[in-house]
């Protein structure tokens, strides 16, 4: 985001709690274009094989990533479940990349963690998923994970050159119908960049649902609910004090070019 803030970048996607955060302090050199996927399986809590409730967490010790969707995601089930995340357990701030290091090495009692680490993490002994992103609140009404990705595009960029991003958006819903439709085809190509096994890439795939054009539409135009989700999601953070106030998301969303 810093990058987009500085105006060295004009296309990026990122996950959606940086970019309320900005929305947030009333910066207005982005604009939201589309948001190209759903994780909502491939995140969660997860904790010893004997625990099988939030409430059994209570004066544990929680691995995750501070100001992540997977910090929204556990100050939410906490609350779901009327603890208090600062005084019930211990939140233990951790790049996600020591999160399975931090777990095996019983450094944390649980960890709430994105794949790879959530897949890698989760094929341990005795580990099981608490919960995973289905589990938000609002999830079900409005399919929103709790920091899902968008695509952003600088101010700048939708008035000299709207044709770049149209382009851009295009290569986006091509490379999902690839993601969707050849799995494997996509892994072998990936793993070059990403470095994952291809069976940590795969999964990685399977487990993600990839938006093509028309869902696009309806969740960003017609009805909306994405945009209607993010802004729901925008007034919860202002609860859990990770933002201050809640922008009016629509205020940043230009999906004219879907």
């Amino acid at each position: 985001m810093g990058a987009v803030m500085a105006g060295s970048i004009d296309l990026a996607g990122t996950g959606v709690v940086s970019s309320l955060a900005l929305m947030a302090a009333g910066a207005t050199q982005f604009k939201v274009i589309a948001t190209p996927n759903n994780f909502g399986r491939a995140e969660g809590v997860l904790v010893r094989s004997n625990v099988s409730g939030v409430a059994q967490l209570k004066g544990k010790k929680i691995g995750v990533t501070f100001a992540s969707s997977a910090h929204v995601l556990i100050l939410d089930l906490l609350k779901q479940a009327g603890m208090n995340a600062d005084s019930d357990v211990s939140l233990i701030n951790l790049p996600a990349p020591n999160l399975l290091s931090a777990f095996q090495g019983n450094q944390v009692d649980a960890a709430v963690a994105w794949t790879p680490a959530f897949d890698r993490i989760k094929a341990l002994p005795n580990t099981r998923v608490l919960a995973d992103d289905t589990s938000f609140s609002l999830y079900k009404e409005y399919n929103i994970t709790p920091g899902p990705d968008v695509l952003l595009a600088t101010t700048k960029l939708t008035k000299e050159d709207p044709a770049a991003i149209k382009a851009f958006l295009q290569g986006i819903f091509e490379a999902n119908a690839m993601l969707t439709n050849a799995p494997e085809e996509a892994a072998k190509v990936l793993i070059e960049i990403t470095g994952l096994t291809l069976e940590e890439q795969l999964n990685t795939i399977k487990q993600t649902g990839w938006y093509n054009g028309e869902q696009q539409r309806g969740l960003l135009v017609a009805p909306g609910s994405f945009v209607t989700g993010m802004q729901k999601l925008a007034e919860m953070l202002v609860s859990l004090k990770q933002i201050d106030r809640a922008p009016v998301v629509r205020n940043w969303l230009d999906a004219s070019y879907i």
